[in-house]
């Protein structure tokens, strides 16, 4: 069983054994970028055997596994990228909510360089299309504005990197 099988078998209209092998493939561990294929095909297979609740929990995964994912559109059905555009914009705001609060304890624990990638990540998320329109009223709106300042004083915070070593040098000849 492999992800092209899968993609094969879904291509063909063979929804049910696509759904099947696409669960095989899901169960074991496996790289976030093939894990998102995994369930865009599980979502897409889903929304063909007219189970869209099943779909849209496929695509909430997703999204919850790296906000910033889209799919090719160009690939999708309207209904799909409704569905993908309708969840990002449901769980962007609490999603950038909590990477927030990650963010902000990393820098509370002086982990600066973890914080401002968290800070950045969060500024990042507030940036796309799908939320922006609620980037421009509370709380988003407070914590764009401190996202950006910590991001910032947290660059600054990230200590130097260590000098190198010095290189011992030979005596001199006697």
């Amino acid at each position: 069983t492999s992800l092209a099988a899968a993609r094969d078998l879904y291509a063909s209209a063979a929804y049910d054994d696509a759904l099947a092998m696409l669960d095989g493939l899901a169960s074991a561990t496996r790289a976030r970028d093939e894990r998102q294929t995994i369930d865009l095909y599980r979502a897409l297979c889903l929304v063909a055997l007219g189970r869209p609740a099943d779909a849209d929990t496929a695509i909430e995964a997703m999204v919850v596994r790296d906000p910033m994912y889209r799919a090719a559109g160009e690939d999708l059905a309207p209904r799909v990228r409704a569905s993908f555009v309708d969840t990002r914009k449901r769980l962007l705001p609490t999603i950038i909510q909590r990477q927030y609060g990650e963010a902000k304890a990393a820098f509370d624990h002086q982990e600066f360089e973890r914080a401002a990638q968290g800070f950045s990540m969060v500024l990042d998320e507030m940036a796309d299309p799908d939320v922006a329109p609620q980037t421009a009223q509370p709380p988003l709106l407070d914590i764009k504005t401190l996202a950006a300042g910590f991001k910032e004083l947290s660059v600054k915070l990230i200590p130097p990197p260590p000098a190198p070593a010095p290189v011992a040098l030979p005596p001199p000849p006697v």
